[in-house]
């Protein structure tokens, strides 16, 4: 099954939150090549999808834990 709508905006924005250019970004499907192991952001699948927009989840939350951390002074 292909991916929904709802899953490509949620991708675009997380791709936008990750500082990258939307659905466009090479990162992005560095990401989902790594992730899913799919050529092209196309070749999604509903479940790969739901596996790539997970790990970029997780990703972005850890950054942004590491990135707090180091503001307080903790590494």
């Amino acid at each position: 099954m292909l991916p929904t709508a709802q899953q490509w905006e949620t991708l675009a924005g997380l791709a936008c939150r990750s500082g990258w250019n939307g659905l466009e970004d090479f990162r992005l499907l560095a990401f989902a090549r790594h992730t899913a192991k799919v050529a092209e952001l196309s070749e999604l699948s509903r479940a790969a999808m739901s596996k790539v927009i997970s790990g970029l989840s997780r990703w972005l939350a850890q950054r942004k834990a590491s990135t707090t951390t180091q503001k307080e002074g903790v590494a």
